[in-house]
């Protein structure tokens, strides 16, 4: 590659008060052949009167950027293959003006085509999932192109990008699936926080904060973030979501996933997914957690009792998929069967009170308290 190849961009170029930049479209291969992470990294000791550091020594240490994490990066090696992978918004970069041309209309950049003549300010995660992908020659990105951006400004702009962003309420996220035509475990999940939360028969009955807070209707005690994540951890592995997605995006026909290998001992609900029995998932939470409630009457929805808590209800569901193995072996997942192991608990308790005190209030306190249930 010689240094008269060059990619022809069309740009907007855009007046700020940091001074004038370009946002332009480009496609992923060349975005990722021309850009370069600058990860923060250690680069020497300036030690003033010996080798050895010492109280005057200065260590230094450049770059602006974090490491690349491998999982996020596989995650989104995964999602572009998907069929409707999208990112809409920008990649941000930085480049010296001897890499660039520009025409009198300032609605085209003619960047040198060589790699590494740009700093990547913000999106290097999503470059990197397409390094060596085929999806990147045919993948337009949407890119933020700035011309001569000292360090100190590139260094700013990545703090602000990451740290001034809110990030969207996980409940509000989930709730939002309403609106969702495919039938993905999380929409399963969160119509069954949904049911249990509506009816009026049922033990969750407006205990769960649907957008995470309580509104004029209900004082819930937990989130259906809380809710639906632990549902979903008796589903499947969370590794296996872009896939599933992707598939019934596809195809909407769940007979296709039947070949994922997923452990149905330490993933109860995934036989049940896959085989179209989501009521039969709503009844088996309605028994189990009915069979609490009647047994634990003064702790159930007692908001200074932790079982109907975030922590007593993860404790619960990390000791129903042996439950359910059970229950399937002896031929009954109704409430009477959880009756009797529920009662067990109770007397195996003892004389330990259900709160924060003893048991905490962290994904340890589940542990313990499940423990103290179940043995």
């Amino acid at each position: 590659m010689s240094e008269d190849t060059w990619i022809d961009v069309p740009v907007l170029k855009i007046s700020q008060p940091i001074g004038d930049f370009y946002v332009g479209r480009m496609t992923a291969q060349n975005l990722v052949g021309i850009c370069h992470a600058d990860v923060r990294r250690f680069a020497g000791i300036e030690s003033p009167e010996s080798t050895e550091i010492d109280e005057g020594s200065i260590i230094k240490y450049i770059g602006i950027q974090r490491q690349l994490n491998p999982s996020r990066v596989n995650e989104i090696q995964q999602y572009v293959n998907t069929s409707d992978a999208c990112f809409p918004n920008t990649i941000i970069i930085a480049i010296s003006s001897k890499n660039i041309q520009t025409d009198d209309r300032s609605d085209r950049l003619l960047i040198r085509n060589l790699p590494n003549v740009a700093n990547v300010i913000d999106g290097q995660h999503r470059l990197a999932g397409f390094d060596g992908n085929p999806t990147s020659t045919r993948f337009d990105l949407v890119a933020t192109i700035f011309v001569d951006l000292e360090v100190a400004e590139q260094a700013y702009l990545f703090s602000t990008i990451n740290t001034k962003q809110t990030r969207i309420n996980p409940s509000l996220a989930q709730d939002l699936l309403d609106f969702s035509e495919i039938g993905t475990p999380e929409k399963v999940s969160h119509n069954i926080a949904k049911a249990l939360n509506f009816d009026s028969e049922s033990p969750w009955y407006h205990l769960i904060k649907m957008l995470g807070a309580n509104d004029a209707i209900i004082s819930g005690i937990i989130t259906q973030h809380t809710f639906v994540v632990e549902v979903l951890n008796l589903m499947y592995p969370s590794e296996y979501q872009i896939k599933v997605r992707d598939e019934l995006k596809r195809k909407n026909n769940k007979e296709r996933l039947r070949g994922l290998d997923i452990n149905s001992l330490r993933y109860p609900f995934w036989d049940f997914y896959v085989t179209n029995q989501d009521q039969q998932i709503e009844k088996i939470l309605f028994n189990y957690f009915q069979a609490v409630k009647e047994v634990f009457p003064d702790d159930w929805a007692n908001p200074r009792r932790i079982l109907s808590k975030s922590v007593g209800y993860k404790a619960l569901m990390l000791q129903l998929p042996e439950l359910i193995r059970i229950g399937i072996e002896v031929g009954g997942l109704r409430k009477d069967f959880f009756l009797k192991p529920i009662r067990e608990a109770k007397l195996r308790l003892g004389e330990r009170e259900l709160t924060e005190q003893e048991f905490g209030s962290s994904a340890s306190g589940a542990s313990k308290l499940r423990e103290a249930l179940f043995g």
